[in-house]
């Protein structure tokens, strides 16, 4: 199948603005964060559910947004975008993964978007971004430092995030994010079609067309537009990517978008299972997804943090270098001898005055 060259391909700064004129203001709240509304889980991870974002064509954009316990005022952020082949799913699919990163320090902000085909690309993407601009603007309310905000989406959620990254460019604007981990994301749509035509169709015809009954090999360029890898720039952050080597998505287009990123000079890291989709392989993606989130997210800071952010994974009990350990045993040495040498220097002085005070008083 033909492809356009990258110079005709649209940018996504374009794309965005035109459905963005579509989208009502961002709604502002009194108290975005309220503890007695809120749920406590297990590891003192505590939910607000359903925190207003925005609002789009009359409804409204809802996040769950999962604090850590130990409170912070510097922490990092990741919005979480669930999966459901664009016309579905819930925010409430991502709460295991949003307990997983809250336990690990971060701020997670799990969202609701608009569904194709009555919504199609780019209206979720702009909803995404518009999350992040509100986490952005709130930032202080939810102790996240602004300059740490990251993406991670799954399925349908992956394709989406990484179109965050890939209209990220310089990381200029509100809605930038710093880091993006995409799992199982539709990344180069034509390749998808054409590799998986019977089950992606009805998905991505709703996605990119707007209908659930066009052919979408059909329309390579509307497939373009809806693409991730159309919008790679080298000033785009750096992507974690996951794919399993069998599943849905093929992993030949995931390992396209990686080259493209490494051709591009971006950090990038590839994740290959064996089996599984998205969410099926959590337990597998979510500690090295941490690992590449904490190089970016937890050093890009550009001011120094007033608090230090809450530790990545469970406290640790460290066994003392030798140093430290010669050092604590000298001191306590040294102390216990002064406290001896004090006892019997001191003690029968007293005893001498308490023995002349009672003769005084008899």
């Amino acid at each position: 199948m033909a492809r356009r060259s990258i110079a005709s391909r649209p940018r996504l700064g374009s794309v965005l603005l035109a459905s963005a004129l579509f989208a009502g203001p961002v709604v502002m709240q009194a108290s975005l964060v309220d503890p007695a509304r809120a749920q406590v889980g297990p590891g003192g991870i505590q939910l607000n559910a359903d925190v207003q974002y925005g609002v789009a064509d009359g409804q409204p954009l809802l996040m769950d947004v999962h604090l850590p316990s130990g409170g912070g005022t510097s922490r990092p952020a990741l919005e979480l975008i669930h999966g459901g082949g664009f016309v579905g799913g819930d925010k409430a699919d991502m709460r295991g993964v949003a307990r997983y990163f809250a336990s690990n320090g971060y701020v997670c902000f799990s969202i609701d978007y608009r569904f194709a085909p009555n919504y199609p690309y780019p209206a979720a993407v702009n909803d995404a971004r518009a999350a992040v601009e509100f986490v952005r603007t709130n930032a202080p309310e939810f102790g996240v430092d602004a300059s740490r905000i990251g993406a991670l989406g799954t399925s349908a959620g992956g394709t989406i995030a990484a179109s965050i990254g890939a209209g990220s460019g310089a990381l200029t604007g509100e809605s930038r994010v710093v880091a993006v981990a995409s799992w199982s994301g539709a990344l180069d749509m034509v390749k998808v079609i054409e590799e998986r035509p019977k089950s992606t169709r009805r998905q991505l015809s709703a996605y990119a067309l707007g209908t659930n009954t066009g052919d979408p090999a059909a329309s390579p360029a509307k497939l373009e537009r809806a693409s991730p890898i159309t919008y790679l720039t080298r000033d785009d952050p750096p992507m974690f990517i996951a794919n399993a080597k069998d599943e849905l998505m093929p992993l030949d287009q995931a390992e396209d978008f990686v080259a493209k990123l490494k051709n591009l000079g971006i950090d990038y890291q590839l994740l290959t299972p064996a089996l599984g989709h998205g969410l099926e392989y959590a337990a597998e993606a979510e500690p090295p997804t941490l690992a590449f989130l904490n190089r970016h997210l937890r050093g890009a800071s550009t001011s120094p943090p007033t608090a230090a952010p809450v530790p990545s994974g469970p406290p640790a009990v460290a066994a003392p270098s030798g140093r430290r350990s010669n050092t604590t045993l000298l001191i306590a040495v040294i102390g216990g001898g002064l406290l001896l040498v004090g006892g019997l220097v001191v003690g029968p002085l007293i005893s001498r005055r308490r023995r002349q005070r009672s003769a005084s008083r008899y």
